[in-house]
């Protein structure tokens, strides 16, 4: 798809990997976050908030 980034990360801990994910989130946008066998829409609101739509 066009426009679409994918980002890999490892780590010790989902946890410290799927914040930093979280906090590069761009207002307006949303995202496709998976930790192995867990799925979530994110999307950061124009005013900031994050909102989560579970999978």
């Amino acid at each position: 798809m066009n426009g679409m980034k994918v980002f890999h990360a490892q780590g010790k801990s989902t946890m410290t990997v799927g914040k930093r994910f979280i906090e590069q989130a761009e207002n307006g946008k949303e995202y496709l976050l998976s930790v192995g066998q867990h799925v979530a829409i994110v999307r950061r609101t124009n005013d900031g908030k994050l909102q989560y739509l579970e999978l």
